[in-house]
């Protein structure tokens, strides 16, 4: 069942009641329960109260089921009333996922974070806020770590606990003073950024799906945090790098990068981040002049997402090849029936995807078979077969079928499609 509160939000009457029951006690209501929150419904009562009647029930406390936006519509709900009693226009219970951006910037002007659109008393505006929603919206109700360097008087500490309903986020700082702002949800580490060992412990304490450096901005912390914590990022996280206009200044017309602080060595931040952005743009698998942890980090990026002073990197996931085949045997079922001419041509690209992947080849050896029966002569599907036969350690039938490719005279490689020659194939 729904584990997202506005997902029941949207049912009504008995089918309300039902989606509560299951979602929240794990079970089917009995006839009593049913009818009673039924007539509630009819009555008046919202229906946020009844599964807040539900969730803190003996019942629902021991099943302790999650419920992601629960808390936010509670506030929401609060803000619907106080705001009929006073006159003024109230806010909607509803807000899609594409005003997250909107949402986000209001609760950093609100608590007067730098990041946000509006200056005002604050001293300076970046408005990153807005970007940031769209890269970091998928964790919004997840039980993720969120580490921040840099946390000052903790405006930003605090919208990130707003926005995030369960995350633990984590601020680092090498002001003791800033340990007063730990409690709850919120954890304060002192120490350095540039302190390697410290912020190894920190992450792995932490496992962070998010980082933001928005510490000292010294060109030798950003790289060194970067390559400390960028490895130790979970597997499809996102970290971020603000304030770079620092890192540059106006000659005539044209912004350059510098290294802006006295006494620091000459790295040059926008150098060592457009390298890889360089590389990224070229497709290349590898970076030759670069060294082999460089190339380590480099190959572990997905992608590189450049805003108005800020980057926002994101690790690279599994592809998660488990539902890629669930997706296949999904469509395929759907165009069978709509688009049966075509039918045997989807066959042949699902059987590559598995045989290119070595992801359940047997299921790639089954398909091709099957098609064979229906076409014994779809040069395709034999090339195909094959390759997936030599890679199921199938020697012997392997070569039977390219036996019959000779009598054809067929060349058992599948057709090469163009690559350049700086990219590797397949994609990992």
């Amino acid at each position: 069942m729904s584990s997202h509160v506005k997902d029941l939000l949207t049912l009504e009457g008995e089918a309300f009641v039902r989606a509560a029951y299951l979602t929240l006690l794990g079970r089917e209501p009995d006839p009593g329960g049913l009818g009673n929150y039924v007539r509630e419904l009819n009555a008046g009562v919202r229906k946020l109260a009844i599964l807040s009647k539900l969730r803190n029930s003996d019942e629902g406390r021991r099943h302790r089921a999650t419920l992601r936006g629960y808390r936010g519509a509670q506030v929401r709900q609060w803000l619907h009333a106080r705001a009929e009693g006073s006159g003024r226009v109230s806010p909607s219970l509803t807000r899609t996922t594409s005003d997250d951006g909107v949402w986000l910037d209001v609760l950093g002007i609100l608590d007067g974070v730098d990041k946000a659109s509006l200056r005002g008393e604050i001293h300076c505006s970046w408005d990153y806020l807005r970007h940031y929603a769209h890269a970091l919206r998928i964790y919004r109700d997840e039980a993720i770590n969120v580490i921040e360097i840099g946390v000052a008087a903790g405006a930003s500490l605090k919208m990130w606990l707003r926005y995030f309903s369960r995350a633990t986020v984590v601020g680092v700082d090498i002001d003791p003073a800033c340990a007063a702002l730990s409690g709850g949800r919120a954890v304060i580490k002192t120490g350095s950024q540039d302190d390697k060992i410290f912020m190894t412990e920190v992450a792995r304490a932490y496992p962070p799906s998010i980082v933001i450096d928005d510490g000292s901005h010294l060109a030798t912390h950003i790289i060194r945090s970067f390559e400390t914590l960028f490895p130790l990022l979970l597997s499809g996280g996102t970290y971020i790098v603000e304030d770079l206009v620092f890192h540059f200044a106006c000659k005539g017309e044209e912004a350059v990068a510098i290294q802006p602080f006295k006494g620091q060595p000459d790295d040059r931040v926008f150098d060592y981040f457009a390298r890889l952005v360089a590389a990224k743009a070229a497709h290349v698998t590898q970076i030759k002049s670069a060294g082999e942890d460089f190339n380590r980090i480099y190959a572990s990026i997905d992608s590189i997402c450049v805003v108005g002073g800020a980057l926002i990197i994101k690790k690279r996931a599994s592809r998660g090849l488990s539902k890629y085949m669930a997706m296949f045997e999904d469509e395929l079922r759907t165009r069978v029936a709509t688009e049966p001419s075509r039918y045997d041509y989807f066959v042949t690209r699902y059987a590559e995807f598995l045989i290119i992947y070595e992801y359940q080849v047997q299921r790639a050896v089954q398909l091709l078979e099957e098609l064979l029966v229906r076409q014994p002569d779809h040069v395709m599907a034999q090339k195909l077969l094959y390759k997936a036969l030599i890679s199921s350690g199938r020697p012997e039938e392997a070569s039977k079928v390219m036996k019959g490719l000779a009598e054809v005279e067929q060349d058992v490689t599948v057709p090469a499609t163009y690559l350049p020659e700086q990219m590797v194939y397949p994609h990992r």
